[in-house]
């Protein structure tokens, strides 16, 4: 293999591995009082508060509490990005070689059956 094919190739193996080594991790923490409640983001169960997990996409999110004798919590999220996971800040962010951390947090205070049912 010639020089030029070489440098042409060692230039595209870089560009490669500094495009695929930075990436975002989207969490969502949510938190309730009184803790112990079971937590479902758009339908699907993630545990049990408090509970952290990853999300894959911002915009409205379907947030659901139940928790044995209290009402069930169901709220709609917006999640936004940050400045710098926003087009087109993102095109160069999304390509440096570092991981990113995106942590949102929810907290919720629960309200027992009977005081919900009188209203």
């Amino acid at each position: 293999m010639n020089p030029a094919r070489r440098a042409v190739l060692a230039i595209l193996l870089a560009c490669f591995a500094l495009t695929t080594t930075g990436c975002v991790q989207r969490s969502l923490l949510v938190k309730s009082n009184p803790p112990g409640a079971r937590v479902f983001l758009d339908g699907r169960e993630k545990g049990v508060t408090p509970v952290e997990f990853d999300f894959k996409w911002y915009g409205g999110h379907k947030l659901s509490l139940e928790k044995e004798g209290y009402a069930t919590h169901t709220e709609t999220l917006h999640l936004s990005a940050p400045v710098h996971h926003q087009f087109p800040i993102d095109l160069v962010t999304a390509s440096l070689p570092v991981k990113s951390r995106d942590r949102h947090t929810v907290e919720v205070n629960l309200e027992p059956e009977a005081r919900a049912e009188a209203r």
